[in-house]
């Protein structure tokens, strides 16, 4: 469904209070962040803050945006939560299937390439050196795999099985069982909770229908340090302006997948690709952010292939021109 009859008015007042204060901080992708202590918003920390598991709220309410069109799905994360408090915080570990011990060892059949003699070795000696029982070569840590380069501490590991240290008990797969840090209960993949959670993008249309503020974002691509000064400076007396310094293309592209922005300055040659690669990229992303080209040189061929590509203005740099950059901003935005 696409978003450009989405009626706004529908949005309740804490609906439309969270979505303008995720906006007026640049953002257009609402990404789940997992962590140690659970289950959080990337970026949104200071808007999102709630006690542990209050981020519930806030995704229940991020699905029901989606399904009004509001908001858009994109990519997710699955996540295993505890069946009995519902937290995210949950640790994996292997179990013997035999009397059930968490004291489950790797066990792994080496050879040792050079002489051919072969033995079980386990993963209690991840990080020391190990020494072939036949010939004593050493053959270092038997994590780190195969050399495969014919030396003489070259090995090959063929084979691998599970032990319990516990009982004696080998066996080819463990069971893996999981435990709530948060509760202590313990539980395996029977009664496990599994589910797909979402990260959220906020269309460009909605963008635009909700944001009520006077403050203009630009973001200014370029990698020249004094010109971005200069740039600094025609601002300087201007309230109404915040602006925000990348100094190559790469840098602006995951910029511009993560915040949004009301104007581009583009510097038509930087380091790492020029502005035709850029605009080329943003117009694959579906990014309609208005964009100002900035270059040294007056060439009619380059101004005409950005304006193709979408720019809005195509700029010779200098003090003149650097002086009107605020005005110039403002006619664009009132277009």
């Amino acid at each position: 469904m696409g978003t450009d009859n989405v009626d706004v008015s529908t949005l309740t007042s804490e609906e439309e209070e969270l979505l303008r204060k995720i906006v007026d901080k640049g953002l257009r992708l609402i990404r789940h962040k997992i962590d140690v202590k659970g289950i959080s918003f990337e970026d949104l920390e200071d808007i999102l803050y709630v006690e542990q598991g209050g981020w519930q709220r806030f995704q229940y309410m991020f699905e029901n945006l989606a399904e009004r069109g509001i908001l858009i799905p994109r990519d997710y994360v699955r996540v295993l939560f505890c069946p009995k408090c519902g937290s995210p915080q949950v640790y994996s570990r292997y179990t013997c299937p035999k009397c059930q011990s968490p004291d489950v060892a790797n066990i792994r059949l080496i050879e040792h390439q050079l002489c051919g003699h072969t033995w079980m070795t386990d993963d209690s000696r991840s990080g020391r050196n190990m020494i072939c029982p036949n010939c004593e070569a050493e053959l270092g840590p038997y994590y780190r795999g195969s050399l495969g380069d014919g030396s003489y501490g070259d090995y090959k590991i063929i084979g691998s099985s599970y032990e319990c240290t516990n009982c004696g008990s080998r066996f080819d797969r463990p069971n893996i069982t999981h435990e709530c840090q948060n509760c202590g209960t313990i539980f395996d993949y029977r009664n496990s909770r599994y589910e797909k959670l979402h990260n959220y993008e906020i269309p460009s249309e909605i963008i635009k229908k909700i944001k009520v503020r006077k403050e203009i974002i630009v973001l200014v691509i370029e990698d020249n340090l004094d010109e971005a000064e200069i740039i600094n400076r025609s601002f300087a007396s201007e309230n109404n302006f915040k602006m925000e310094y990348v100094d190559n293309g790469r840098k602006a592209l995951n910029r511009l997948d993560k915040k949004n922005y009301d104007v581009i300055l583009l510097d038509f040659l930087l380091p790492d690709m020029n502005a035709l690669s850029i605009l080329n990229k943003m117009k694959e992303k579906g990014i309609d952010t208005p964009v100002i080209i900035l270059t040294g040189a007056d060439d009619r061929e380059k101004a005409v292939e950005t304006m193709k590509l979408g720019a809005s203005d195509y700029l010779v740099k200098s003090v003149e021109i650097y002086v009107q950059l605020p005005s110039i901003i403002k006619k664009l935005k009132k277009t």
